[in-house]
């Protein structure tokens, strides 16, 4: 009897140990993967909302202003580049009303670069590591990031004095640059 009870129970623990996993191992958990495309790129939407995990085109994150914390454009010698509502970035988007330098609700997103940040370092964190904090410097982080390539680590401040603060970290999967061009990124969030 207590060979059929210890053998019952070595199989309910090899189940156990067999079912649970890492997030990133679990097919239920997908890496938040987004595409944006650049000012001119007119099928690939280029903004995008970390709180709602949403893609926005410039007409919808006008009317979504205060859920809006990065954009994608291109300019020549920043190349492709990402930039927040609050970056000041003109010339870029028209000027009209829906222009994010006119908007009323300009969410405030910083930039830094991570060149000693690996894929593989990147990799091994999990969304909601406290680490992805500790990778940001607030005397550091810029209004834009540009010349985004393929692999670099970027930490990202969104929000920057409000009660909604998120410590974000991205890696870029793929870059097509020009007006119409776009970024695709993977990211993780503190």
């Amino acid at each position: 009897m207590k060979a059929k009870l210890l053998s019952l129970f070595t199989v309910a623990l090899v189940v156990a140990v067999g079912f649970s996993s890492c997030k990133k191992d679990d097919p239920e958990v997908l890496p938040k993967v987004v595409t944006l495309g650049a000012q001119s790129n007119t099928t690939i939407s280029g903004f995008y909302s970390f709180s709602k995990e949403k893609t926005y085109s410039l007409n919808e994150a006008s009317q979504n202003q205060a859920d809006i914390d990065l954009f994608c454009f291109y300019e020549e010698g920043n190349d492709i580049a990402f930039g927040g509502p609050a970056s000041n970035i003109k010339g870029i988007f028209g000027g009209e009303d829906n222009d994010p330098t006119n908007w009323t609700t300009q969410n405030e997103t910083r930039f830094l670069e991570l060149p000693d940040v690996t894929v593989a370092d990147f990799d091994a964190l999990e969304d909601g590591d406290e680490a992805i904090m500790n990778y940001y410097d607030e005397n550091e982080g810029r209004r834009k990031s540009k010349l985004l390539t393929k692999d670099q680590i970027w930490s990202v401040k969104t929000r920057i004095g409000s009660d909604n603060e998120t410590y974000v970290l991205v890696k870029i999967l793929e870059v097509t640059d020009g007006e119409t061009g776009s970024v695709k990124f993977e990211y993780i969030t503190k």
